[in-house]
């Protein structure tokens, strides 16, 4: 049964802690083409692609099991590997700049 928590619910070192969290996906969308900044996501930033900082911030959290990218871009896709993010493709129909998240 899944359940609301929030950090403060539990101890960084518990075992009801190392449940939760292997039940607990984090998703970052991370679409190809950007209408304002075209390619921004794999766009260098202090000398790393944009994407990789939310990946490494995602996968320092204590609450998160798994961390997902959900791209349409070859590129993306390799650099979410890299930073050591599993990669789902999402068909360019759902990657539209008015497509719901």
């Amino acid at each position: 049964m899944w359940r609301e928590i929030s950090y403060c619910d539990v101890e960084a070192n518990t075992l009801e802690h190392a449940v939760i969290r292997e039940r607990v996906i984090g998703v970052i969308p991370a679409k190809g083409g950007s209408l304002r900044l075209p390619n921004k996501n794999i766009m260098p930033v202090s000398g790393r692609p944009l994407v990789a900082y939310t990946i490494d911030a995602a996968r320092k959290s204590h609450l998160l099991g798994r961390v997902i990218v959900s791209t349409d871009d070859d590129s993306i896709s390799q650099i979410a590997l890299q930073f050591g993010a599993e990669v789902v493709y999402r068909p360019k129909e759902l990657a539209r700049h008015d497509s719901p998240i």
